[in-house]
């Protein structure tokens, strides 16, 4: 067997080996048999394979595609590690190009006490939430009546404890209020505020009850939620109905101002089709966490059917992070410990 990069090449050498070795024993055939008579003869010339014997294919195609699955998943971790969210009010503004209407400090306690009943009035979250609340009476001063959608890019992002506190605090200034839940897949405002879950938007879209029945009253004066209802096997395509803008109209005309709980805008696209049957959209992002990337394709999103992107909020900032929000917070507290001087 002869291999070489040349068929004839190969043919050749093939056929010169053959040879020698009929020479060679015929030279040699009295040495080895001195009784016998050997006779060496080719009976067959060389014959050439009809396609490359080598390299094979195969295990090359298959090593180069797992080498490259491998490289391709190095460097989407590397992007991934070395987009390590936004950190900062200007990198977020930057990134979206809409202004940044609040930063939620972190709170530890935030499982325990989620809503803004629970805190103190001084306590920095209550506060950054406030000042959330008056920058957004400003964003659309056009409408006294205003239906805004709260998202976020990802999932955890803090959206559904952003939208229940910035409820609470509308309703507190004296303005009627509904929080509406428009995530239908993860549905939490009746888990947050003790309510009933059964009855809510699902049933008033399909026409079992009315909206008004299916309103509950929470404990803050002026606050109204509706809860999910039962959770639909389609929830992107149960939003985007006729009876889904018919109720957010009945709302508008009923309310000061309507939140919509919103599901992210990335996973899935009911996101979208609320911004768009609202004035506009508030875009949660948390700190430290959600990337760059994440947040281009979630203004995109917005971008894509139209909607209108109010602003953003940076969620579970350091305290550092959100003073730029919260110095009306920051002053109070140092006032209060400073301590007077005793008099002699």
């Amino acid at each position: 067997t002869v291999r070489d990069g040349s068929l004839d090449v190969a043919r050749e050498r093939a056929g010169a080996i053959a040879e020698a070795f009929t020479a060679w024993l015929e030279d040699s055939q009295q040495a080895l048999r001195p009784n016998q008579q050997v006779t060496g003869l080719v009976i067959d010339p060389g014959t050439g394979s009809t396609g490359p014997v080598s390299p094979r294919r195969w295990p090359y195609l298959l090593g180069g595609l797992l080498v490259g699955l491998l490289l391709g998943l190095g460097v989407a971790r590397w992007r991934q590690l070395a987009d390590r969210g936004v950190a900062s009010a200007d990198e977020l503004e930057a990134t979206t190009e809409a202004p940044l209407l609040g930063a939620v400090a972190y709170d530890r306690s935030v499982q325990d006490a989620p809503l803004l009943t629970s805190l103190s009035p001084q306590h920095p979250r209550a506060e950054s939430i406030r000042i959330l609340r008056t920058n957004l009476q400003f964003v659309d001063v056009d409408h006294d009546r205003t239906v805004i959608t709260v998202t976020s890019a990802v999932e955890a992002e803090g959206k559904t404890s952003t939208a229940c506190n910035l409820a609470i605090a509308l309703a507190q200034s004296g303005l009627r209020v509904a929080l509406v839940e428009g995530d239908l897949r993860r549905p939490q405002l009746a888990e947050q505020f003790g309510l009933e879950s059964t009855v809510g938007l699902t049933t008033v879209l399909v026409g079992r009850v009315e909206l008004d029945e299916a309103m509950q009253e929470t404990e803050i004066p002026g606050l109204d939620v509706l809860t999910s209802g039962a959770r639909p096997p389609n929830p992107a395509e149960i939003v985007q109905t006729g009876a889904m803008e018919q109720l957010v109209a009945d709302l508008r005309r009923a309310y000061d101002i309507v939140l919509i709980d919103a599901p992210p805008l990335l996973p899935v696209t009911d996101a979208t089709i609320l911004a768009l049957l609202s004035d506009g959209a508030l875009l949660v992002v948390r700190h430290g966490r959600t990337g760059h990337d994440q947040v281009r394709a979630a203004v995109e999103r917005l971008q894509t059917v139209g909607a209108t992107l109010f602003g953003t909020v940076l969620s579970m900032s350091p305290r550092r992070a959100a003073g730029r929000f919260g110095y009306g917070y920051e002053y109070a507290t140092q006032s209060t410990r400073r301590r007077p001087r005793r008099g002699r």
